[in-house]
């Protein structure tokens, strides 16, 4: 087994899969062979080092990848020993373990996960109840609020008692009431899953002990997309054998936005002394004219951990960068091009189309359609975010958890029968005088008391004879597909999908796809299937949704969802100054470098041509302006791409010099010193303690009073000097 594991590995690889004792850090740069490291890590740890399987936990960010990791352990291992190790996503581990022990901090094991669109309900309801107008603010902008609390394990009275603002004050009261209502709906949400577990382990010490016992070896993947609270669950279980393994590249740390910390990263070997630092640099993925060009892209980058990767791939084509009129200009280049490639013998599912925003899809959809070209939009509504696979859910939920009232609610009148508004608010209002959850208020309905009409309460007895049906099933001894198959016909939600006339098939069909995941869960004891087959529903990402497959097809995808994808070619269009780097990001240093780690990301995507674009006009709420090519494309040697015109237009009048010697850097003053108080719209009063020469630029390095620490740009950060 020794001889199989390690003979096709590289120096690199064979370093980080045979490294068996205390913290590694493995930097690992695109297309260096990451997942197969780990694999044979564990493969190694088991096999040669005589390591049970389940000593060893491998958390992942998507289920996907957790997949992938076990198929191949299946390869070298056998299924035996690959199913019996810990693995999957910080979510899912983490939600296993507060089923478990999570009755210590008073958690119920029968808790809901709540998605997005729970939440966005529950944040609707909270600011009902502490009288913020909803039309004024978005609920969305509370629950980014609460989200980015949570991943910094800010509690919410703390939130509450910190707040300065009128807004803060609002966001911390909406978040308090947030708390309160998951709690009475007996909820956590994603956020909870890991803020909860952390908990678990600093008040039940003896739990966290027997963890940090049973777990040996622990492998974190995808590190430098990790937040606070996840980093600080990943310490926790590692314990005194200090045997944790992170794998990832700072280069790809593109999801700030989520709240994932680069600094996590970038400051692994301070927090975990004596730690071997590996470093994949041979990439096997990418012609070495695109490896070049992404290499001197990233290195303009200073929050980075250097990694000079290397290929002995064939040079390859050039990067071809196009110029367009406009962005329906751009959409027939490429088009033209996608055919063009095809007659040399790639096939349509070799191509991807990669954008920085949702919207520039369109100019390409319509392109496409208007030439035969057949694509798949990744991005569109995930199939468990589908209304009738939502409400059947919702069904199960009740069964599960029966003080979920946001499932009992969105349910209540689905399929139509009656129950109005009204007759809502009364039995809600039955509940709250009880004490009780509304589920419970219908199946002890005391009709006395509520003031409606009688059909009113016709309508709440016949669901309650639903609901009381639907529960005693769950009861009998019945697989999870035949429970669906129950709850579908004592509802009537077939007919009522049915009847509808618009996309009624296409509808059920999504309900038979979800009826064959539950079929994954058959042989499982039908009062653990119920739970197990929730847990995966909720715990689902964008990657695993079932729609996401496709025939031969053009990719339609973001630069963000691209991660830890490749395609044979990809065009990368819009590049172009507000939109990459976007115009959110032009104020701060930070964010500048992430926008240039996003185009790096889309770039390493290709494995043999790479197409760059961008627009000398594109068209924005209806407004059409002049662009400015970005300055990222001044980051790549001019002897590694190929400017390419159409025959209709002019190359912009721009000149391709590097922007870097626009003028001396030499002669350039900053007018902003070290030690000047300044002030910034966005950030506040702050005290300079920085500046540092960039490309024709200045960095300036600012302590705010209230922010923190900030990197802007001077030419476009417009702070104020203050006397």
């Amino acid at each position: 087994m020794k001889s199989d594991l390690l003979t096709k590995l590289n120096k690199q690889q064979l370093l980080a899969v045979t490294n068996d004792s205390g913290p590694l850090l493995v930097i690992a740069g695109p297309g260096s062979g990451k997942t197969r490291v780990i694999v044979h890590r564990v493969a190694f740890l088991i096999s040669e080092k005589q390591v049970k399987p389940d000593e060893i936990m491998v958390v992942t960010f998507t289920n996907k990848a957790s997949r992938e990791l076990k198929d191949r352990l299946n390869g070298l291992l056998g299924q035996y020993d690959a199913s019996r190790i810990i693995s999957g996503t910080f979510h899912s581990i983490a939600s296993k373990m507060l089923r478990i022990n999570g009755d210590s901090i008073g958690i119920a094991n029968n808790f809901s996960i709540y998605d997005r669109e729970d939440q966005i309900s529950i944040v609707r309801q909270a600011c009902e109840l502490v009288e913020v107008d909803t039309k004024r603010y978005n609920p969305s902008i509370f629950l980014s609020i609460i989200s980015n609390a949570k991943s910094k394990m800010i509690d919410p009275i703390l939130n509450q008692a910190t707040s300065d603002s009128l807004f803060d004050k609002l966001a911390a009261n909406v978040y308090l009431e947030y708390e309160k209502l998951l709690h009475d709906n007996q909820a956590l949400d994603f956020d909870d899953l890991l803020l909860r577990a952390c908990t678990l382990f600093e008040k039940s010490p003896l739990v966290l002990a027997d963890l940090q016992n049973r777990i040996k070896y622990l492998l974190v993947d995808e590190f430098q997309d990790t937040n606070f609270v996840q980093y600080k669950f990943a310490k926790q279980l590692t314990g005194d054998s200090q045997n944790i393994c992170v794998v990832g590249d700072p280069d790809q740390s593109i999801y700030s936005w989520r709240n994932a910390d680069l600094r996590n990263i970038l400051n692994f070997q301070k927090d975990f002394k004596n730690c071997t630092v590996v470093k994949l640099v041979e990439n096997y993925r990418s012609t070495s004219n695109i490896l070049n060009a992404s290499q001197a892209l990233i290195s303009q980058n200073s929050n980075r951990i250097t990694n000079d990767i290397e290929t002995y791939n064939p040079e390859g084509t050039p990067i071809e960068l196009h110029v367009a009129e406009n962005e329906y200009d751009e959409a027939s280049i490429i088009t033209e091009k996608i055919k063009k490639l095809r007659l040399e013998g790639f096939s349509y599912e070799n191509f991807a189309v990669t954008y920085r925003v949702n919207a520039q899809s369109r100019a390409f959809e319509e392109a496409f359609v208007r030439n035969g070209v057949p694509y798949k939009l990744i991005g569109a509504l995930k199939f468990y975010q589908r209304r009738e696979i939502k409400d059947i859910i919702a069904y199960l939920r009740i069964i599960q958890n029966s003080n979920d009232d946001n499932s009992m609610l969105r349910v209540i009148n689905v399929p139509p029968r009656g129950i109005g508004e009204r007759t809502v608010t009364a039995l809600k209002n039955l509940a709250n005088l009880n004490g009780d959850s509304v589920c419970h208020a219908l199946l002890n309905l005391d009709e006395t008391v509520l003031n409606i009409h009688k059909t009113g309460i016709k309508s709440l007895k016949n669901f309650q004879g639903i609901l009381n049906e639907v529960i005693e099933e769950s009861l009998s001894d019945h697989s999870l597909t035949s429970l669906l198959d129950k709850i579908l016909s004592i509802t009537g939600y077939r007919e009522h999908i049915l009847r509808e006339l618009e996309g009624s098939e296409e509808r059920w069909e999504n309900i038979g796809e979800l009826r064959s995941i539950a079929g994954q869960f058959d042989d499982i004891q039908p009062n653990e299937a119920l739970n197990a087959f929730l847990d995966q529903v909720a715990l689902v990402t964008a990657e695993d949704d079932p729609s996401s497959d496709s025939n031969e097809s053009v990719t339609l995808i973001t630069l963000h969802q691209t991660k830890g994808l490749e395609f044979p070619v990809v065009f990368i269009p819009g590049l172009e100054e507000g939109l990459l780097p976007h115009s959110r990001s032009m104020d701060s240093f930070d964010e500048i470098e992430e926008e240039r780690r996003l185009f790096y990301v889309g770039i390493t995507r290709a494995i043999s041509n790479l197409y760059l674009s961008w627009s000398k006009y594109r068209t924005i709420f209806g407004t059409t302006t002049r662009t400015i090519r970005s300055q990222f494309v001044d980051n790549i040697p001019e002897n590694l791409l190929k400017i390419v015109n159409t025959n209709k237009f002019q190359l912009e009048e721009r000149s391709f010099t590097k922007t870097t010697n626009l003028f001396d850097q030499q002669n350039l003053l900053p007018t902003i010193n070290e030690g000047d108080k300044v002030e910034h719209f966005k950030f506040g009063k702050g005290v300079v303690v920085q500046t540092i020469p960039r490309s024709g630029d200045f960095e300036i390095v600012v302590a705010f009073k209230v922010n923190g620490i900030k990197h802007l740009l001077s030419s476009v950060a417009k702070l104020k000097v203050l006397e």
